[in-house]
Order: C-alpha cells, then sequence, then structure tokens
C-alpha cells in the first residue's frame, strides 16, 4: 500500500511514516466502504420500486425515493472521507519527505552503516552455507566410499546432489527464496531413484 520501511533512525521521520501507514489503511478501508454503499444503490432502487407499487395498489400517495435518497447522501459521505483521507495522506507524505530532507545526512550515514553491516552478516553466513555444503558432500562421499568398499575412489564432490531446481522454464534467473529452497533440499535424505542413480554411476 505505502511502500514505506519498516523503521526508520529519526523519530520526526518514523512519526510521520507511522501516520502515513495509518492514513493509508484508513483510506483502504474507505474505498471499499465507498464501493459497497455505491453497489447499494441498485438495491435502494428496486425498494423505492416496490414501495410505490405497494403505496399504488392501496391507494396511498407516492412514498417517494426514500431508499436511493439514503443510499445516495451514505454514498456522498463515504466520497467525501475517501478524499479527505487522501489529502491527509499527501500531508502525511509532504510531512515526512521533509523530515527526510531534513536530517538527510545522518539518515544516509545511519544507512552506510547498516548496509556495511549486513553486508558482513551476509557473507559471513554465505561461508557458513559454503563449509556445511562442503561438510554434506565429504560425508556423502565418505558413505559412497564405504559402501563401495576400500577399493572405491573417495569422490566427495560426485556424490553431491545436483541443484537443478534451479532450471526454470523460462530460463530466467530464480529468486533467492528458490535458491535457499533448492539449497536446503540437498540437506534432505536422497530418494531411492536419485540414490541408485549415484551408486550407478560411482
Amino acid at each position: 500500500m505505502n511502500h514505506l520501511p519498516p523503521h526508520i533512525p529519526n523519530e520526526t521521520a518514523q512519526k510521520a511514516a507511522d501516520e502515513v501507514r495509518a492514513l493509508e489503511a484508513e483510506r483502504h478501508k474507505a474505498v471499499t466502504e465507498r464501493d459497497r454503499l455505491e453497489r447499494r444503490r441498485g438495491v435502494a432502487v428496486e425498494e423505492d420500486r416496490q414501495s410505490l407499487a405497494a403505496a399504488l395498489r392501496a391507494g396511498r400517495a407516492d412514498p417517494g425515493p426514500k431508499a436511493v435518497e439514503k443510499a445516495d447522501a451514505a454514498a456522498e459521505k463515504a466520497r467525501r472521507r475517501e478524499a479527505a483521507l487522501g489529502t491527509a495522506v499527501g500531508q502525511a507524505r509532504a510531512e515526512l519527505g521533509e523530515a527526510v530532507s531534513e536530517n538527510r545526512e545522518q539518515l544516509e550515514a545511519t544507512a552506510a552503516e547498516r548496509v556495511a553491516e549486513a553486508r558482513e552478516r551476509y557473507g559471513a553466513a554465505v561461508e557458513q552455507i559454503v563449509a556445511e555444503h562442503r561438510a554434506l558432500s565429504e560425508a556423502l562421499g565418505f558413505a559412497a566410499w564405504l559402501k563401495g568398499g576400500p577399493e572405491a575412489r573417495y569422490m566427495p564432490a560426485k556424490h553431491t546432489p545436483a541443484v537443478r531446481s534451479l532450471t526454470t522454464p523460462s530460463g530466467s534467473p530464480p529468486s533467492f527464496e528458490a535458491v535457499t529452497e533448492a539449497l536446503a533440499r540437498l540437506a534432505e535424505p536422497l530418494r531411492p531413484a536419485h540414490a541408485a542413480a549415484l551408486e550407478a554411476a560411482a
């Protein structure tokens, strides 16, 4: 809806961002309510038609389009609220922009620090994944060597399952989630057919 970061390291900017989020949520509700009330008008027209028909049969005066008038008034009120919330969102966003501009130097320094720290943690995590991948390959290779006997060749890399799920039908690069899910599957026990294929290739 608003695509704002959840945390901004500045009290004024954070307050403005929180207000934008709250107002956007209210505006979304207002749009839904306005749509519902505008659709209600068709029902109101039929209600007035039925009321007039009943009045004509009973010899009474035309009761007037009471249901339609009520529906139109409710819909107009909802439209006004939706429009006002849109204006309020714009005002809050302007205040957020001002807060960011006034504190840009501090915010950019904090952002750079966060990026550096995140990159360091990310790099360490990748190194850990590589180390665990190597350990998995060695364990699989040892298991295969043990099964083949002392004369078999110890080839850990050969017995590591290929990450075949990274190949997409469209040829586009896989998402990060797809990569991590594929890597996670390497730690799962081999299916019988795959295990048999690896033994045959040994």
